[in-house]
C-alpha cells in the first residue's frame, strides 16, 4: 500500500483527525473557548487531553497569558499543596507563587483531577467559589482569575461513587464536560494518523519507509488501540526502527499486533493465574459500561507490559498506586 496523497487529516489546533466523533467534539470545544466556564475533558490516556485543554485556552481571550499545568496524579498530598497554592512566602525562592496565581488572567490545567486527595480537592473547591486561596502555613490570601480547565481518564460519575471525587467539585469542575472518542471509535483515523506519524517521523530518522502491506495496515485497523494516540505513534515509530526495507509489513509491528482481528483483548496473566475479559465468570457481573470499559483498557495495558504494573501504569498516563485501586477494584490485583 503506497503513501496516499493527503493523507485526508484535518488539523485543529494541533489535534489531526477526519472522524466525524471528533470533529463533533471540536465544535463542542470551539464553543466553550469562547465563555470562561470550568471544563472537565474525559478521556482515556493517549487520547490528547492537555492538547485539547491547550485548543481551549489558544482560541480565548485568555490566550496571552499563562496556561499553568499540574498533574494531581504524579504528586503526593504537599507537594500538591505546594504547586497549587504555592507557600505563602516562607521559601527563599524568587517566586513562592502556586499555579492557581501563575494562571491569573489564563487558565489552569489539572489533569487527572479525580486524584487530588480530598483535603486538596475542598482547598479547590474553596478557590472555584469566589477566587480566592490561601497559600502556605502563614495563612495568606491571594486572588486569581484563571480559568480552570481539568481532565480525568476515569469516569467521573463513577469516581464520586467512590468517594475519590466530590460531587459539589465535579459539578463545579464541570460546568462542560467534554468527552474525547478513543481512538478505536475514530473511524477512518488509524490509517490516516499512521501516514501522518509516518511523515513526521522523517524529521528524526532522514528516511522512512514509503510503503505498508496491505496485511499489516488491515493488523493497524483491527486492533482496539488502548494507549490511543500516543500508542500508535510508538507502534509506527517502531516499525520505522524494525524495518529493513522500503516497505513495511507484519514483522515491523509490535508483537501484540500480529494476528489483530478486532476481538478483545486477549487474557492477562497475573499473578501465575489468567483473569478472563470483563463480564466473565472471573470478574463482577455487575459492571457499568463505562466501568467495563476501564477494566478492559487495565487488562489491555497489563497484557501489553507482559504484567509489570509498572510499564502498564505509565502507558496508561497514571500513577502505580492509582493502578493498584483500580485493579483491586476489578479483582485484577
Amino acid at each position: 500500500m503506497q503513501r496516499p496523497k493527503p493523507h485526508g487529516l484535518r488539523n485543529f489546533q494541533g489535534v489531526y483527525t477526519n472522524s466525524r466523533a471528533m470533529l463533533d467534539m471540536f465544535f463542542q470545544l470551539e464553543k466553550v473557548s469562547r465563555s470562561d466556564c470550568p471544563v472537565l475533558i474525559v478521556g482515556e490516556a493517549g487520547t490528547g487531553r492537555e492538547t485539547v485543554a491547550r485548543a481551549i485556552h489558544a482560541l480565548g481571550d485568555r490566550r496571552r497569558a499563562s496556561f499553568e499545568t499540574v498533574n494531581c496524579a504524579a504528586l503526593g498530598e504537599a507537594s500538591l499543596k505546594l504547586d497549587l497554592f504555592g507557600d505563602g512566602g516562607e521559601s527563599d525562592a524568587a517566586d513562592s507563587a502556586g499555579a492557581i496565581a501563575r494562571a491569573d488572567k489564563g487558565s489552569l490545567y489539572l489533569d487527572e483531577v479525580a486524584e487530588l486527595p480530598l483535603s486538596v480537592q475542598s482547598r479547590l473547591l474553596g478557590f472555584l467559589e469566589d477566587g480566592s486561596f490561601v497559600g502556605g502555613s502563614a495563612g495568606d490570601t491571594g486572588r486569581s482569575d484563571a480559568r480552570v480547565l481539568s481532565s480525568t481518564s476515569s469516569d467521573p460519575v463513577v469516581a464520586v461513587e467512590q468517594g475519590s471525587l466530590r460531587e459539589d467539585l465535579r459539578y463545579r469542575l464541570g460546568v462542560v464536560m467534554l468527552p474525547i472518542p478513543p481512538l478505536r471509535d475514530r473511524s477512518g483515523d488509524v490509517s490516516a494518523l499512521f501516514w501522518h506519524f509516518l511523515e513526521e517521523l522523517k524529521g528524526k530518522y532522514g528516511e522512512v519507509p514509503g510503503s505498508i502491506s496491505e496485511e499489516a495496515m488491515k493488523a493497524l485497523e483491527a486492533w482496539h488501540w488502548p494507549g490511543n494516540l500516543r500508542e500508535l505513534r510508538n507502534a509506527v515509530e517502531r516499525a520505522v526502527v524494525m524495518c529493513r526495507g522500503d516497505k513495511l509489513g507484519m514483522d515491523d509491528l509490535p508483537p501484540e499486533l500480529l494476528g489483530a482481528d478486532g476481538t478483545s483483548p486477549p487474557p492477562v496473566v497475573i499473578s501465575s493465574s489468567v483473569v478472563e475479559p470483563a463480564g466473565s465468570a472471573g470478574l463482577a457481573r455487575d459492571l457499568t459500561p463505562v466501568q467495563e470499559q476501564e477494566c478492559n483498557r487495565l487488562m489491555a495495558a497489563l497484557s501489553e507490559a507482559r504484567g509489570h504494573r509498572g510499564k502498564a501504569a505509565e502507558s496508561l498516563g497514571m500513577s502505580r498506586s492509582t493502578l493498584w485501586r483500580k485493579l483491586g477494584r476489578y479483582g485484577l490485583s
